[in-house]
């Protein structure tokens, strides 16, 4: 049964060694029956392939680019106190 695993990157929001992180652990994952789908907030940088090390990847993820910054879906929402 495959599934999709969804996740946003706000470039000015998330440090860039958590996205890592994120990568490295689906790319540990034993259950290969998915697809990732990353939802970046705007034009991106610097593409995913020259910024972060996706070798270990066992497929490329889908990479949706919004066309402009849509600002953070929420988390300003929220009371981090």
């Amino acid at each position: 049964m495959k599934f999709s695993i969804i996740s946003t990157d706000y470039e000015d929001w998330v440090p860039r060694n958590e996205v890592q992180r994120g990568i490295d652990s689906i790319a540990s994952q034993h259950f290969t029956d998915f697809e990732w789908i990353i939802v970046h907030d705007g034009p991106k940088k610097i593409p995913y392939e020259e910024e972060y090390d996706l070798s270990k990847l066992k497929s490329k993820p889908v990479i949706v680019e919004m066309p402009q910054k849509m600002g953070d879906c929420g988390n300003k929402y929220r009371d981090w106190e």
